[in-house]
């Protein structure tokens, strides 16, 4: 059987789509992060998946090793990753001029930068870093801080493609 990459095969999969592990049942997604797949079982618990389906398991004795058999497949019955379609999901863009004052958000001021938190304030237009944070700094790059977003403070990962708003 050939080896698989899950991230690669889930990488434009919308987040909060069902699956199905031969350990929990129904898991949600919730991302990819750092080369692993993120998703959420029913009781809000966290997994995190290597690309090659498989799961690294701790016991109570700190002792790691790796699962045998893959947990994460399309469904309950299909269980062929080259035959599940990724879902088409339609989002219009996400319009930085609905954040509010005091919302919180994530800002940085080019893309090479750090996604940091902050507390948005208000919009200049036709300025080149157009939003102002709670504590005066004007940045180029705001998005709300979110279920969606917050695995990006502190790191120069791309957002989510619904966050982008701007042209590089």
């Amino acid at each position: 059987m050939n080896e698989i990459n899950l991230c690669e095969i889930l990488k434009d999969c919308p987040v909060g789509v069902n699956f199905w592990s031969p350990l929990a049942g129904v898991v949600k997604f919730g991302g990819i992060y750092n080369n692993q797949i993120n998703v959420t079982l029913g009781d809000n618990t966290e997994w995190y998946i290597e690309p090659n389906g498989k799961m690294e398991m701790v016991e109570l004795t700190a002792k790691s090793f790796i699962s045998a058999e893959i947990m994460l497949y399309p469904s309950k019955d299909q269980r062929n990753w080259s035959k599940w379609e990724c879902p088409k999901v339609k989002k219009p863009k996400f319009d930085p001029k609905t954040l509010q004052p005091f919302d919180r958000v994530l800002v940085k001021n080019s893309c090479i930068d750090y996604w940091g938190c902050s507390f948005f304030s208000n919009h200049r237009k036709n300025e080149s870093f157009p939003f102002l944070t709670c504590d005066a700094n004007a940045v180029k790059y705001c998005i709300p801080y979110n279920e969606e977003t917050k695995h990006l403070v502190g790191t120069s990962e791309e957002v989510p493609e619904y966050y982008r708003y701007w042209e590089d």
